[in-house]
């Protein structure tokens, strides 16, 4: 009779400690709104943000960002070599942003923010 409550308050913990682990840290934030929020703004807003969608991606929110556009999500959060992301602005499948590719220190810090997760602050 109280197996099955058991296996049920074991089941809901595991959850709730997955949902928990998911919730990003107040440093993955910092490196958030410090290194990655400027990056897009500077160099993808332009052409995916607000005013205007090139491919009908918009890269201003996590949620947009993970619906993607034409060509699919542009990223899976946690796994930066499967995120089309990271293939567009290594110049790998598509050539993001088009004009020039992004210097090596930029890339570097949106892979590492795909990787932890994608952590994102604020709408």
């Amino acid at each position: 009779m109280y197996r099955p409550i058991f296996v049920s308050m074991v089941a809901f913990l595991c959850l709730t400690a997955n949902a928990r682990a998911a919730e990003p840290t107040r440093a993955q934030l910092k490196f958030f709104e410090n290194k990655v929020r400027p990056l897009l703004a500077a160099q993808c807003f332009k052409c995916h943000g607000k005013k205007k969608q090139s491919g009908s991606l918009r890269l201003d929110s996590r949620a947009a960002i993970l619906r993607g556009g034409e060509s699919g999500p542009a990223m899976v959060p946690g796994k930066p070599k499967q995120s089309l992301m990271v293939r567009a602005i290594r110049y790998l499948d598509l050539e993001m942003p088009p004009d020039r590719k992004l210097v090596d220190r930029d890339i570097k810090i949106l892979e590492a923010w795909i990787k932890m997760g994608a952590p994102w602050s604020g709408g």
